[in-house]
């Protein structure tokens, strides 16, 4: 029977030591417990208040107990034989709690067995069906990754809004608790944990395989910004990461670059796309709605080249032995305004100037206007260029219409694209000026249009000089994107000042550093800075494709193809990992291995697994710790230490 993954059952974060902020009822005596709630989601929609005071009410008891036996020690685990509760404490005053169901799989119940099928048909409406039991995975769920989960997503929170502290100091506990509201919830429910718990991504930010190299650039571009070490730039290149010096000796953590990642957009997917298709340019767009922008344009390029296609080449094919106006469109081509019957010809369709017994023509129109249509279902963001040209010829080749009807029809779609997707005026250093993307009439050109050929809906947009040429769509020079992060020193991580991120975006690639503390940038030194990281993304571009040059002139064996790989990831010192090529793992020995190093203070761990008969091996070295697998059949502890001795040595060379 299939397997259901784990998942999580609630999220709390509290403060025991708020007290209530509304005079409190004689009869409730739940209010002190309620009010140190901060926020609360679980997977139940609705979760009664005694059952919520139960759940923290449990795990506070359970750390005051810990505190007792061991004051030293903190109660952060606790293991059911469902479940994994994890307390942690990112703050003085502060606790987040999480309990998560372990991966469990349904079997037969034991009453049940006995039964055959007859039986069963029998017993059927005398006996309720039994409950489903289930068997529960202990290994799916690592603490070491859930407390690492739980500290990103604080640290995440308190990049964009500051700490729990200094957001109650200043703002106040209702301030406070509608923040977490807003974060914690998208936040937790996004949550993967089976995804999510690869060992590379717990461990840390992947380093660039070129991180030396390109180290260098970075370092040279660091020394053209005004104070370095408060900029603490760095470089990213999906999913790897390359800091310079300056950050590796800052308190920035690594929030940082996961955020800045979260806002790269993804690679472009390579699609067919007709040679008369218009083109769609979405400009750099600033709030968090940049991945909804995306996929607003992703979903109007292809409905528009859809209906682009099917007039250019579609209609084709059918030739004059098939009345498409018998087919009953069922809202494809029509978005909410029904199909057309067929018959004779109306004065409104004498009007658009479409031929009655001309099946080709009126589909065609049909399939333009609602490409139209389409386009101005649209806000601002987004700018269309229309290929007039390529619109005119693919109506003209198939015998649409008259050669001036067509082309005012064309330039009818290019003036009412112009009027219904010019910009609004960006706010100053927030957006490029992108109004040179909207097609605009040609001065020069002196050709008349006929508003009495057109329909009169669209007849009151048409230009007396429509564009002879159709504009170029060249995307606006790229400039700094700006973001408020809040940064904590070193000395005091509660104590959280705003800061401003300047980051720029070129082709998966990105450079981000902070901008100085009361420090203002001319027009001229932010052109200088943008031009300095547009020559380091220009060296990184060619350091990384000359890489991939080499490597594809590579030659391998048969015996390198078909040999499993050996995987290993390093941890440097200063938290970033350094990974094998394609380095994904969820072993639980891993884990294991981990845990040992880093609290029993164990030197080297090898464990091998009875199944595959694979090797998993944790070291903690002078200056890094190393894990490692190995799949290869009849290998022995020899050959595992001496292939982890090399791993080392390769690593200490760099």
């Amino acid at each position: 029977m299939s397997k259901l993954p784990p998942a999580l059952l609630y999220l709390t974060i509290y403060n025991p030591t708020l007290k209530p902020t509304a005079p409190i009822a004689d009869d409730d005596e739940d209010a002190e417990e309620q009010a140190h709630i901060l926020f609360y989601t679980a997977r139940e929609r609705a979760v009664s208040r005694d059952r919520m005071l139960r759940q923290i009410g449990l795990a506070k008891a359970l750390i005051n107990f810990a505190d007792m036996l061991a004051p030293e020690d903190v109660c952060e685990n606790v293991h059911s034989q469902s479940r994994r509760m994890v307390m942690l404490s990112p703050e003085p005053g502060f606790w987040m709690h999480a309990c998560v169901e372990l991966a469990k799989s349904p079997r037969q119940s034991p009453s049940s067995k006995g039964k055959k099928g007859k039986d069963k048909d029998k017993d059927k409406g005398k006996e309720p069906e039994p409950e489903v039991v289930y068997d529960y995975h202990d290994g799916s769920v690592q603490d070491e990754y859930l407390r690492s989960h739980l500290l990103r997503g604080y640290e995440q929170f308190k990049l964009l809004h500051g700490s729990f502290a200094s957001v109650l100091g200043t703002l106040g506990q209702q301030a406070l608790e509608l923040q977490l509201e807003r974060f914690f919830t998208v936040w937790a429910w996004r949550w993967d944990l089976e995804e999510d718990s690869d060992f590379g991504k717990h461990l840390g930010l992947s380093l660039h395989p070129l991180h030396r190299a390109i180290q260098d650039a970075l370092d040279k571009f660091a020394s053209q910004i005004p104070q370095p070490s408060e900029a603490a730039p760095f470089l990213l290149a999906p999913p790897h990461f390359v800091p310079s010096t300056f950050y590796t000796r800052s308190s920035l953590v690594s929030s940082l670059p996961l955020f800045i990642l979260s806002r790269i957009p993804p690679p472009p997917q390579l699609t067919f796309a007709p040679p008369n298709a218009p083109q769609i340019y979405v400009p750099p767009h600033e709030d968090d709605t940049k991945p909804m922008v995306d996929r607003f344009a992703n979903t109007t390029m292809t409905a528009t080249r859809d209906a682009m296609e099917a007039t250019g080449s579609a209609f084709v094919a059918l030739g004059n032995s098939m009345d498409v106006r018998k087919w009953n469109w069922p809202g494809y081509l029509t978005f909410g305004k029904g199909a057309r019957k067929s018959g004779p010809a109306s004065p409104e369709k004498t009007e658009r100037g479409l031929h009655d017994g001309d099946p080709e023509t009126d589909a065609a129109y049909r399939a333009a206007e609602s490409a139209t249509e389409l386009a101005h279902r649209f806000d601002g963001e987004l700018h269309v260029r229309i290929d007039t040209e390529s619109l005119h010829d693919a109506m003209s080749s198939i015998g649409v219409a008259p050669r001036s009807r067509a082309a005012s029809f064309s330039d009818d779609l290019a003036a009412r694209s112009a009027e219904r997707f010019t910009p609004s005026p960006p706010p100053d250093g927030a957006l490029p000026d992108a109004s040179h993307l909207t097609p605009s009439a040609d001065p020069s050109s002196s050709a008349a249009v006929d508003p009495d050929a057109l329909p009169p809906s669209l007849s009151h947009s048409i230009s007396s000089q429509p564009p002879s040429q159709p504009p170029s769509c060249s995307p606006p020079p790229p400039t700094f994107f700006t973001y408020p992060v809040f940064i904590a020193p070193r000395e005091d991580p509660q104590r959280t000042a705003r800061r401003q991120l300047l980051y720029l975006v070129r082709e998966q690639l990105a450079v981000a550093f902070l901008a100085p503390v009361n420090a203002e940038h001319s027009d001229e030194d932010l052109a200088s800075l943008h031009a300095a990281v547009a020559a380091l993304l220009t060296d990184v571009q060619d350091l990384i494709a000359e890489n991939k040059v080499n490597e594809s002139l590579e030659l391998y064996s048969a015996t390198k193809i078909l040999q499993p790989k050996d995987k290993h990831i390093i941890i440097t010192e200063n938290g970033t990992t350094l990974a094998s090529p394609g380095f994904t793992s969820r072993s639980e020995h891993l884990y294991n291995g981990e845990q040992l190093i880093t609290e029993m203070d164990a030197l080297e761990v090898f464990s091998r697994t009875q199944g595959p008969q694979h090797w998993h091996i944790a070291r903690r070295e002078r200056a890094c710790s190393v894990y490692m697998e190995i799949s290869r059949k009849e290998t022995s502890l020899t050959d595992v230490d001496n292939e982890l001795a090399g791993v080392v040595r390769r690593f200490r060379e760099l």
